[in-house]
């Protein structure tokens, strides 16, 4: 470089910085996160960076504190250490400790399966199809809860006349999940009709060499 009497970078870099440079350090930096105040909901998990993670559950509906350093999920309450979990992918999934879980499915304030089933049944068959199919698509029926309470509370927003149609809707093209449903209600696809397409049946293959159920009952 002609401004610095002809020197390269690398003469440079000896010069001046190299010898103030440090060594690095031993392990590489840990981006940490922390979050204070994080209320428990009634499935016993807390919500952190759009993922899910269990916590005992009898301190469903209190308030703990979420410290994350590098993949690991440290979870407080009271200054007392609670559960460690990896951390999850952002994707709004759940990961859920068996230990955590409540003997008997005695959730809090009464939440079960057959409680959100038997809401959505007062509005509909298809809605309660629909929350039931929302239960058995969890590894865990609890991990529903929340999606089945947003189901609901949609008909408050839309009218439960449309949610049932909505319900309807989701059900037959095998899409019954709580952002499909909403989705519907907002595009308006419940007032629209559908063709219920009948099922295809294909006629009994007749061979020689077929038996038939007459063979066996004849035996």
């Amino acid at each position: 470089m002609k401004e610095y009497g002809g020197q390269t970078r690398r003469q440079r870099f000896e010069e001046l910085d190299k010898p103030y440079a440090q060594k690095l350090p031993a392990e590489p930096f840990k981006i940490s996160r922390i979050k204070m105040d994080v209320r428990v909901a009634p499935n016993y998990h807390i919500r952190f960076e759009d993922h899910h993670y269990s916590v005992p559950y009898h301190l469903a509906g209190q308030r703990v504190c979420v410290y994350q350093v590098g993949p690991i999920i440290e979870i407080y309450h009271d200054n007392v250490h609670l559960c460690r979990h990896q951390a999850g992918r952002p994707n709004f999934g759940y990961t859920t400790i068996r230990e955590h879980m409540p003997p008997n499915h005695a959730f809090f304030k009464g939440w079960s399966k057959e409680w959100f089933i038997a809401q959505a049944a007062q509005i509909g068959p298809a809605t309660a199809d629909a929350v039931a199919a929302i239960m058995i698509a969890r590894e865990h029926v609890q991990q529903g809860f929340n999606a089945a309470m947003g189901v609901l509370r949609l008909a408050k927003v839309y009218s439960p006349q449309r949610l049932e149609k909505a319900c309807q809707r989701a059900t037959y093209f095998k899409s019954a999940s709580f952002k499909a449903i909403k989705a519907i209600l907002e595009q308006h696809l419940d007032k629209q009709t559908f063709l219920l397409l009948p099922q295809e049946r294909n006629p009994p293959l007749i061979h020689e060499n077929i038996r038939g159920p007459l063979y066996y009952i004849n035996q």
